[in-house]
């Protein structure tokens, strides 16, 4: 792999993988119970952990694979809490807040807001600025909301990660208002195709994807197929 180069792998709802030339970084792991995802024992162990929220379906194996792997695990300080509660070592997580960034082996991680709930702590977003690569933009669960646009303005990601499944986030419409207010480029919807009453297909936000915001490009990901973001 390129010294700028990237691979994403879709493992199936929220549950995205990012590998950068040392770093592997894994968001929202929710594999046990998620018939698109592998064991996540079989794959390579990640060296950082993203958690958007505390709720099963993104949270998911987070505590097992905090403490069973050596990942850094970032996120709000009550998820932090969470992990050290449940026998992570202090060393392994960093706690931060919206507004905050860090960087880790040349990846720069920001911490941004949703709009949803959470069963512990607030709900977040990751902005990701990989080394001599893109920006990635990783909303969590949310809905629509204004300050979108200022997160277009702060991080200018040239990727989003967005939910659109219109129940317990924003519909296609919205999500694809979202995608034009952060200004992505490359637009990849989640949070779809494995719990009941979810979009099994993003077809319908595809549609309004290309009728909101044409300068776009979705990129919908074959669960477990790496997708090469050139260096």
């Amino acid at each position: 792999m390129d010294s700028g180069s990237c691979e994403l792998i879709w493992h199936g709802h929220s549950c995205v993988e990012v590998v950068v030339p040392g770093t592997r970084i894994w968001f929202d792991p929710f594999f046990s119970g998620n018939p698109l995802a592998p064991d996540w024992r079989t794959l390579p162990a990640p060296d950082l952990l993203l958690v958007t929220h505390d709720h099963g379906d993104h949270l998911g194996d987070g505590v097992d694979i905090a403490r069973e792997t050596e990942a850094l695990c970032m996120g709000v300080v009550d998820m932090a809490g969470l992990f050290a509660e449940n026998g992570v070592p202090a060393g392994r997580i960093f706690g931060m807040n919206f507004g905050g960034s860090a960087d880790y082996c040349g990846v720069t991680v920001s911490l941004v807001p949703a709009q949803h709930t959470s069963g512990r702590g607030a709900p977040c977003g990751f902005v990701l600025r990989l080394p001599g690569g893109p920006v990635m933009y990783f909303a969590g669960d949310t809905a629509y909301f204004s300050d979108m646009k200022l997160i277009g303005e702060l991080y200018a990601p040239d990727w989003a990660f967005l939910p659109f499944d219109g129940r317990y986030n924003m519909g296609p419409d919205a999500a694809a208002l979202a995608a034009r207010a952060v200004g992505a480029r490359f637009v990849v919807p989640i949070h779809y195709g494995v719990l009941p009453g979810l979009p099994e297909r993003p077809d319908a936000f595809v549609e309004k994807l290309a009728e909101l915001y044409p300068r776009a490009e979705a990129v919908c990901l074959r669960p477990g197929e790496p997708f090469a973001i050139g260096g």
